[in-house]
């Protein structure tokens, strides 16, 4: 469920299938990552996104499938190939308090990742000045543990820490989540700076499709670890085809000019998932009964994938 071609990118997915208890967590997800590009992933929490993101850069590994770097498969990267991949390809997780190690300072959370790719110190010194810069950070911090800094200080921290290895590609787990309203937009407004700035490939994972909207370029829609739609942003906000992507649009939008909002059941944690089908049917207000006997296949539509049986869009019969 893809239209960049494979040769375009950087790094991509390929019919990825991860289980866990007995439930599926992602099925069949494939992505492409252009480089200089930005590739959403969005869906309510339980969709699959982290998990993709997760066996995306090789921390997860999956049952079927492959992921490649560069047209390389991530399963055959070893020693120093796979080191060079761990240095250009960077995570910052959602909890920035998590993710810092609490008994180190700022300095030693910086200097780790360039001891171990063996930068030498005075090099090590002067990446750190600048990252510390670029993220609107001074030295004064160097001496500080985590606990001694503020939610949006440690963000800035925590994208220090990635950025200073001059990474090519960026996963940002929804990366504003864990701040308070008032320090998002400074966050927000600092990344899209060294996006532009640094020219950077990234993997944007958010449950906001405003979000999406505002950083990517392209879009995975998630339900229940099943990719529903796909395709630009601009093309995902202006016609939706599937009713999951009309319900994410209904957080963010008041509604679709000219068209009517769908009635669509709100999360329940006790929804009975079916053994087949497409897992949105309990809650789609489309559904027919071929919904809950099998997955809808991908299918294209003015460039734009998605899987549905009755697509909001649906051309009209004569």
């Amino acid at each position: 469920m893809r239209r960049t071609k494979v040769a375009d990118a950087i790094l991509s997915g390929h019919n990825l299938y991860v289980s866990r208890g007995g439930r599926s967590i992602l099925q069949d997800v494939s992505f492409s990552l252009v480089q200089g590009k930005t590739l959403g992933f969005v869906g309510e929490s339980g969709s699959g996104k982290t998990t993709l993101a997760l066996t995306s850069v090789g921390l997860l590994s999956s049952e079927q499938g492959e992921v490649r770097y560069k047209g390389r498969s991530l399963s055959r990267l070893k020693g120093q190939d796979l080191k060079d991949f761990r240095r250009t390809v960077q995570y910052v997780f959602q909890d920035p308090f998590a993710s810092l190690d609490p008994l180190q300072t700022v300095r030693s959370i910086l200097q780790e990742p360039l001891f171990i790719h063996r930068v030498d110190r005075k090099e090590a010194a002067g990446r750190i000045r600048q990252t510390l810069e670029e993220v609107g950070l001074g030295e004064w911090i160097l001496d500080r543990l985590p606990h001694q800094i503020s939610g949006g200080q440690r963000q800035r921290v925590a994208l220090a820490r990635a950025l200073v290895l001059d990474p090519d590609i960026l996963v940002l787990d929804e990366p504003v989540a864990a701040l308070d309203v008032s320090i998002q937009a400074q966050v927000l407004n600092l990344l899209q700076d060294l996006i532009q700035r640094r020219s950077l490939s990234l993997l944007f994972i958010a449950h906001d499709l405003h979000l999406v909207h505002l950083f990517c370029d392209r879009a995975l829609v998630m339900y229940r670890g099943l990719v529903v739609e796909e395709g630009h942003v601009t093309d995902l906000f202006a016609r939706p085809n599937h009713p999951y992507t009309r319900l994410l649009l209904q957080s963010v939008l008041s509604g679709i000019p000219g068209e009517p909002l769908p009635e669509i059941s709100p999360v329940d944690s006790e929804e009975i998932l079916p053994d087949s089908g497409c897992p949105f049917a309990p809650r789609c207000n489309r559904r027919i009964d071929i919904c809950k006997q099998r997955v809808p296949p991908a299918e294209n539509r003015d460039g734009v994938a998605f899987r549905c049986f009755r697509p909001e869009n649906e051309p009209k019969r004569s």
